[in-house]
């Protein structure tokens, strides 16, 4: 999968990472043990993890304020590739580093496509990169996409993050101050969750 011309070690990605069409492996790994994980970026391990993942999104991405949200997140967390980013949600929120790594060239750079912040959002950070916890990517998707990507976001981190639908109902209704209208898509994603068997 990985072949061509072998980087020097300053041009590698740190491993275990490596670039589709330049051959970058660590030493005595074979090329057809990189697994593709997102644009031309590969890892050469026994699986993918949300930290490769991360790590591949840093590679991509100009250096850039913001958490990684959204369907970008849930793809982070659940490498579901129905979910793989095209372009990379991003949003602003306060203290959140810079998403790490080198500018990429024009050609390989995903773009960002920006999306308002959260108040309730929680975030951590992996592999480098800012990205909304489990728990609060799934209240994003379920309140903020449309039924079908919505769902298969949620049903991905449901079963690969192990997010408990009941905590994302929680975090929904908490989000509405008492005596206040629920914010936009509220109830949706309550009916989403209980679709999915959590109790609205």
């Amino acid at each position: 999968m990985a072949t061509g011309p072998v980087w020097t070690a300053d041009r590698c990605p740190p491993p275990p990472l490596v670039r589709a069409g330049e051959l970058c492996l660590p030493p005595g790994a074979e090329p057809q043990a990189a697994r593709h994980v997102l644009g031309d970026v590969l890892v050469v391990a026994p699986q993918v993890t949300p930290e490769h993942r991360a790590r591949a999104l840093a590679l991509l991405l100009a250096p850039a304020h913001g958490v990684v949200v959204r369907a970008s997140a849930a793809w982070l967390w659940t490498g579901d590739p129905s979910l793989r980013p095209a372009r990379v949600d991003l949003a602003p929120a306060p203290s959140a580093p810079p998403v790490p790594g080198p500018r990429p060239s024009p050609d390989r750079a995903l773009p960002v496509r920006r999306a308002r912040w959260w108040a309730g959002a929680a975030w951590t950070v992996v592999g480098g990169t800012a990205v909304t916890t489990p728990t609060t990517t799934a209240a994003e998707c379920s309140r903020l996409l449309p039924v079908g990507p919505a769902r298969r976001c949620v049903e991905a981190l449901t079963l690969s993050a192990s997010v408990d639908l009941e905590e994302v109902a929680h975090l929904l209704r908490a989000a509405t101050p008492a005596g206040s209208p629920a914010p936009p898509g509220t109830a949706d994603a309550l009916a989403l969750l209980a679709s999915l068997g959590a109790a609205a």
